[in-house]
């Protein structure tokens, strides 16, 4: 994410967001409390935040939970390319003997790693327990996630289950397709920050998390695999409109899909730097994309430009053409999208 400040004129640029999800909320806003923070006291504040208004969904609840999370036209799963329905293809109590018979609910972190208690928060927190072809769920089994140095099984989306030597760790392991491992790596952020203090490390679990203290966190191996997997599978408009989801049902977000550069300050290599929102760079600073997009400030004036020739608009939060073209003014602080051929880029206006 890169960032710009100008006299009078100040913006944020953030990751790629479909353009159709501009709502109102300031997600700035719900996350203010952590400028300036780095390291465990932003993991600890990031807990503060998505923990102190979460509510708790029943288990079969999850089911119609989906729809507003995980379904557009077809369910979203992240173990296979199966076009599932919503709810005729739900697995109820019955098993799958192939890929496509059924979809159900799959805890990313398994529920054997807690000892699986149906009065555990995480049993039902969705942001980890997602809808999943029930067959390549029932193979993943409770193994911990991994890179696949001999392969067992590849699943139709390109996912596979084998055995790892890689990372340091030499074992079974079930490797997501590479699309999703960004994804699962976020995934497990959220609950080393919302669970900061939960013991996963019964079985594989050990693989992954360490407990001391009443603390929990990730092994070695664990912060290596997750941070190569954040690095190398950006936030997808998916995981924007689902995060989105989340906090309709669930009223708290994951906010390492909000802000990706955050696992760096807690895990990474800016563990020692504060966060902040605003960072001064130079004024030629470049936005790169596949269309090369270039955004600078002068004064109000916003100007775009790009290597193809490409439609770029402004809009407001409520999804307001506000602007057009390479040169556009802006006459008021605020929330806008700027949205230049196929990418899309949020913008907070400051005077």
């Amino acid at each position: 994410m890169k960032r710009d400040l100008h006299p009078g004129l100040s913006f944020i640029l953030f990751n790629l967001l479909f353009l159709s999800n501009i709502h109102a909320e300031n997600v700035n806003e719900y996350y203010k409390t952590i400028e300036g923070k780095s390291g465990d006291e932003l993991r600890t504040e990031l807990y503060n935040i998505i923990s102190s208004e979460a509510v708790r969904l029943s288990y079969s609840g999850l089911w119609e939970a989906y729809e507003k999370t995980d379904f557009e036209y077809e369910v979203w799963d992240i173990y296979s390319s199966c076009v599932w329905d919503v709810p005729t293809d739900q697995a109820s109590g019955e098993s799958a003997g192939k890929q496509c018979d059924n979809y159900n609910r799959e805890h990313t972190l398994p529920k054997s790693w807690w000892g699986g208690s149906s009065s555990a928060e995480m049993y039902t927190d969705i942001v980890h327990v997602v809808p999943a072809d029930a067959y390549a769920n029932s193979k993943r089994d409770n193994y911990t996630y991994g890179e696949c140095s001999k392969v067992n099984i590849t699943f139709n989306n390109g996912g596979k289950f084998g055995s790892s030597s890689a990372n340091g760790y030499s074992g079974t392991v079930f490797e997501p397709a590479d699309q999703y491992k960004g994804d699962i790596a976020r995934i497990y952020f959220y609950m080393m920050t919302r669970y900061k203090d939960r013991d996963f490390t019964k079985g594989d679990g050990a693989v992954c998390f360490s407990y001391s203290d009443g603390k929990a966190d990730f092994t070695d191996y664990a912060k290596s695999l997750f941070l190569k997997w954040h690095g190398s599978d950006e936030v997808s408009d998916k995981e924007t409109t689902r995060n989105d989801g989340i906090k309709s049902v669930q009223n708290n977000r994951n906010p390492f899909v909000d802000y990706p550069e955050l696992a760096d300050h807690i895990w990474g290599d800016k563990k020692n730097v504060p966060f902040s929102f605003a960072v001064d760079v130079s004024v030629t600073e470049v936005d790169r994309d596949s269309e090369n997009i270039k955004i600078s400030v002068s004064g109000a004036d916003i100007l775009i430009s790009a290597e193809k020739d490409i439609d770029i608009y402004l809009y407001d939060i409520s999804g307001r053409i506000v602007g057009s073209g390479n040169h556009i003014s802006v006459d008021n602080p605020g929330i806008y999208m700027i949205k230049a051929g196929s990418r899309s880029r949020k913008v907070m206006v400051e005077f």
